[in-house]
């Protein structure tokens, strides 16, 4: 059975849908210099090969009422479902990540301000080893979301390259007010789409993570140096957990790439702590958040 290896063009589209996964053929195509109909079979491939596992909508967690979000990293044997299962009783769980090595990442949100937070998580995920929590408060949002903004969520966490056009004909709503509530929820960061990728079909590529926490009032100055030595190792935007939390999805050819990058990072003025993790799989658990949005929905 023929291989597929992604090469540079491929790595560019998967970029360019990382940062948004709304993104054109056509605008991709222009940014890229090549041609639409080269952009969607180059997609078509990335899809059909399983190096683009699937299209995402994040949602900031703080919109629907959570106070705090936390990064779980454990070391365990068991089924990472148990440990979800466990973990659910404290918040809800949004994000496992299994790594090489038997290591899991494990997001999780709360809407309570858990005080022993560490505590708590360690005594739930036994037997697996608690290694690390990254734990922060989440920025509290000045405004709420209208109906029409939770209808289209539903929507987009369905199909997150709905257009305008087929969200507008789903909920008897203006193209243009579709328009305007999405350019308001992408700008207040309130939405950010993206793409999972599939670490074992990204052939020629290593796919990894870090995970880097800062001096809380450096933030901004480590952000700056990681633009500025890793644009080539970057897939996407770095995202912020928290205030002090950093979160990398990055790329190299080799390990000696991510011994550069971890080294690097360790260096920057500012980072209290960085951690590398080489991603085998990644799953977005979603349901839950389908759940909280019909919920408010009936509460509109």
């Amino acid at each position: 059975m023929r291989v597929y290896r992604i090469d540079e063009f491929d790595i560019y589209i998967l970029r360019i849908l990382a940062r948004n996964c709304r993104r054109s053929f056509r605008s991709i195509g222009l940014e890229l210099d090549i041609t639409t109909n080269t952009v969607k079979n180059r997609l078509k491939n990335l899809v059909d090969n399983k190096v683009l596992q699937r299209f995402v909508l994040h949602i900031d967690f703080a919109i629907l009422g959570y106070k705090n979000n936390s990064l779980v990293i454990v070391r365990t044997n068991t089924s990472p479902y148990k440990t979800i299962e466990k973990l659910s009783n404290l918040g809800s769980v949004y994000l496992h990540v299994d790594c090489l090595g038997g290591t899991s990442v494990f997001g999780i949100v709360s809407k309570e301000n858990l005080d022993e937070l560490g505590v708590q998580i360690s005594k739930a995920v036994k037997p697996a080893t608690l290694n690390h929590v990254f734990a922060g408060d989440l920025l509290l949002r000045p405004f709420t979301l209208s109906h029409t903004d939770l209808k289209i969520i539903k929507l987009l966490l369905g199909d997150p390259r709905m257009t305008s056009e087929e969200i507008a004909k789903s909920t008897f709503v203006s193209k243009k007010t579709i328009r305007r509530r999405l350019e308001f929820m992408t700008s207040n960061h309130v939405l950010d789409f993206g793409i999972v990728y599939n670490p074992s079909a990204m052939k020629g590529y290593i796919y990894f993570g870090l995970i880097i926490q800062t001096e809380r009032y450096l933030y901004k100055k480590v952000l700056d140096q990681i633009y500025l030595n890793f644009e080539h190792y970057l897939l996407r935007h770095p995202q912020t957990v928290h205030r002090d939390v950093i979160v990398l999805n990055l790329y190299g050819r080799n390990i000696y790439d991510i011994q550069t990058v971890l080294k690097m990072a360790e260096s920057f003025d500012g980072v209290t702590k960085a951690e590398i993790f080489q991603t085998l799989k990644t799953d977005i658990l979603d349901k839950w958040v389908h759940e909280e949005i019909d919920n408010m929905l009936s509460m509109k």
